[in-house]
């Protein structure tokens, strides 16, 4: 008897540390452990995306689900992301000017600063991604949030591209002929630099070459003229552009195009 009474308080001992083991390892109110969170935070850093609305404020700090701003927006690269507890610290340096080109919305920012530091807090596990993604928008949540319509999802360049200069191929030309609706600019950004110096300013044209493709994205970019120690910079943030592309008929079809910009340091 006394042997069964020792091994149902052993067994009974044993289940209770194992319901409590589930819920250490869950957290708090059964939440997940914030490992994940880390990671997921880390994989921002190196991404290009752009601010809303708090394109002028170099710190920000926002509670999840907090209203954003009606400030300007900004490009940013993400130079480095970090979880502190239940808030997620990014910080971002200034890369170009978003402006929607398919309609007027906004305005330019005038004030830019050269970093940003920011902080978002209260963030729930499943939903963490959600917050950042809302306030650090992909050029596609961008566009949809301002009521512009882009449903293409990346894709390689596959198939003939249409080009309608004299030097390029015969089924290029004649693929060009073909086009029906011509592509459409629907967002740009305007690189720029900032410097430290104050006396550095200089704001020049930007011509470039480039496949618009069936995907509404930029390939194949490439310069036209020498921009030095800016080149590479330039190139990256107009990977950021975004276009409703040509058409034959129904069919989305790559366009080569000379398209202009211009670049600014500042």
């Amino acid at each position: 008897m006394r042997g069964s009474r020792v091994l149902v308080i052993g067994l009974t001992f044993v289940s209770f540390c194992a319901f409590i083991g589930c819920r250490t390892a869950r957290g708090t109110k059964g939440m997940l452990p914030s490992g994940p969170i880390a990671d997921f935070t880390r994989d921002y850093a190196g991404q290009m995306r752009i601010l809303a609305g708090f394109g002028e404020d170099s710190h920000v700090k926002l509670t999840r689900g907090g209203a954003l701003a009606t400030g300007c927006d900004a490009a940013v690269l993400v130079t480095s992301a970090v979880l502190e507890g239940g808030s997620a610290r990014f910080e971002l340096e200034l890369i170009g000017l978003p402006r929607i080109d398919a309609k007027p919305y906004g305005r330019e920012c005038r004030k830019a600063p050269r970093s940003y530091s920011l902080i978002l807090t209260d963030l729930e596990t499943e939903k963490a991604d959600e917050e950042v993604d809302r306030v650090l928008q992909t050029p596609e949540r961008y566009l949809t949030d301002r009521g512009v319509e882009f449903a293409y999802e990346p894709s390689r360049m596959q198939g003939p591209v249409a080009d309608k200069r004299l030097h390029t191929t015969a089924e290029e030309r004649s693929l060009a002929r073909t086009i029906t609706t011509p592509h459409k600019r629907l967002l740009s950004v305007v690189p720029v630099r900032r410097e430290k110096s104050k006396d550095m300013r200089y704001q020049g044209e930007v011509t470039f070459l480039a496949v618009i493709g069936a995907d509404g994205r930029l390939h194949e970019t490439r310069l036209i003229g020498s921009y030095g120690v800016h080149a590479d910079r330039i190139v990256k943030v107009l990977d950021l552009w975004r276009y409703e592309p040509a058409r034959r008929g129904d069919e989305a079809v790559a366009f080569r195009a000379e398209e202009r910009t211009v670049f600014r340091v500042y």
